[in-house]
């Protein structure tokens, strides 16, 4: 097997925009060796041939390693990927655009997935084409790709909101947006995967969000022409909390304090960033601004309307109500905690339908109620207590949600989620928040949550970036005790 591998390497390399290097007999012994265990089935072998081969530092042998990402072995196309980005580097780029030319593609496949990596400047125009291929898998390495980007490029939000000292580089802003850009121009071609729309609503800001309501209201036929007007109007007058909100350019701080009275445990959680921050961690799930991980079928109006096909109806003197789809595998949860700490937070996943009340004469939402598929109310939520701000947008004061039939560490509960917000200088936060879980008995409070006086202050000067790692994971708790702040939870 390792002979027929090195010869397959030896004549492929002729797809390649490389310069080919000596034939198999000019090779030397040891690198003939090398590449033979760099092909090996064992993976101690295999890793150890790739140490010793990209170890020589000689840019000509690199070309070498492009065969292997065409077998079918998904560990082999993984540590050569690997091996590649951690040994090579400054030539990584390169490699895998070399990589991406058309033929294999098992080939194709690993360097989209590898070139999101590499932190090259070319690599987000680079994937663009690929994004609506006919192949499935080629269109989901390039997103995994450009996952790979936008959590480069967020990583520094979770250090900032956590107090580290990491100033916003102007390049994450940049490729983010260019991200974000490429995105909105594969979306316009038919009809987007759903996994690009779901990936485009992560990282979306409010500009992304007013270019796809814009859209998707242009494209509506004239007999939908209410809906046309209403969806703009609701955007613009919910626009400091509803979807993805105005940022403000401002430096923030508070703590949150949160008690989960079931285990007994307190903490408090200092945050601190710029608003811009904001933004960045929504890709993560995480809202600094709502603070609990709140998440409404009314933000996708707000947002990406043409995911979730809304259907106006109007009755005069009554509130209208939008009935709209809920993107599949998309969920609400609502419960006291922030960034990957939670306390009693409920999950509703299997949503189908959600069906939004609003206030015609104002344009924002009182209520909305979530449904599966067979008709099953699964939460409601309204919103009340309206403040009015000098833009003459609006933000609800109070938020109920209740959860009639969620998740919290495999279980099912019947929660009442309750919260009040406060607006500091144009901001809308978090005030209060408490869940209480529906017994047969009655209501018994679970969890309790509280912001401690936000300030606001000029964007601050956090010093150098640091190179820390900003992509670790930590693991969701069950039933609320949480995590250290500051590693994304899925």
């Amino acid at each position: 097997m390792p002979l027929l591998v090195v010869s397959l390497c030896l004549s492929s390399l002729l797809l390649f925009d490389e310069p080919a290097p000596p034939d198999r007999q000019s090779l030397a012994p040891e690198v003939a060796r090398e590449l033979e265990m760099s092909a090996s089935t064992d993976p101690e072998v295999r890793k150890r041939g790739l140490d010793l081969l990209l170890g020589r530092g000689d840019a000509d042998l690199l070309g070498l390693l492009a065969p292997l990402l065409e077998l079918e072995d998904e560990s082999t196309r993984r540590d050569v990927t690997l091996a590649v980005l951690s040994r090579a580097p400054a030539d990584a780029a390169d490699f895998f655009i070399s990589a991406l030319s058309p033929g294999s593609l098992p080939r194709r496949e690993a360097a989209a997935h590898g070139l999101g990596r590499t932190g090259d400047a070319r690599t987000v125009s680079t994937l663009l084409p690929f994004l609506t291929d006919d192949e499935p898998r080629l269109r989901e390495a390039s997103l995994r790709g450009l996952i790979s980007v936008i959590r480069s490029s967020v990583g520094g939000a979770l250090s900032r909101a956590t107090g580290r000292p990491v100033s916003r580089k102007p390049v994450d802003a940049a490729r983010l947006e260019e991200v974000r850009q490429a995105l909105l121009g594969a979306s316009r071609e038919g009809s987007p995967a759903p996994e690009l729309s779901a990936l485009l609503r992560r990282i979306a800001n409010h500009s992304t969000a007013v270019s796809l309501v814009e859209r998707f209201c242009r494209s509506l036929p004239e007999e939908k022409s209410s809906l046309a007007r209403a969806l703009p109007r609701l955007q613009a007058k919910n626009r400091r909390w509803l979807g993805r909100p105005v940022p403000i350019d401002r430096g923030f701080n508070y703590t949150f304090v949160m008690e989960n009275r079931v285990a007994g445990s307190v903490k408090e959680v200092p945050i601190a960033g710029i608003a811009l921050d904001i933004d960045d961690l929504r890709f993560w799930g995480y809202d600094l601004d709502r603070v609990c991980r709140l998440r409404f079928a009314s933000d996708l109006l707000a947002l990406d309307p043409g995911s979730c096909a809304p259907i106006l109806s109007e009755s005069e003197g009554q509130p209208s109500t939008i009935r709209l789809k809920i993107p599949e595998r998309e969920l609400f949860r609502s419960g006291v905690g922030i960034l990957n700490i939670a306390y009693w937070e409920g999950v509703i996943s299997g949503g189908s339908i959600a069906v939004v009340s609003l206030d015609p004469s104002r344009s924002r939402p009182l209520s909305e109620s979530i449904f599966d598929g067979a008709g099953k109310l699964l939460a409601k939520s309204t919103f009340s207590d309206w403040i009015e701000l000098p833009d003459e947008s609006f933000a609800p004061g109070t938020i109920v949600t209740e959860l009639f039939s969620c998740t919290i560490g495999g279980s099912l509960r019947h929660l009442v989620f309750s919260c009040t917000f406060q607006v500091v200088e144009g901001m809308w936060f978090l005030l209060n928040a408490e869940t209480e879980e529906i017994l047969a008995d009655g209501a018994v409070l679970r969890a309790l949550g509280s912001i401690d006086s936000v300030s606001l202050s000029p964007i601050p000067d956090r010093g150098p970036q640091s190179d820390g790692d900003e992509e670790g994971e930590s693991s969701s708790e069950s039933r609320g005790q949480g995590t250290a702040a500051g590693s994304p939870r899925r």
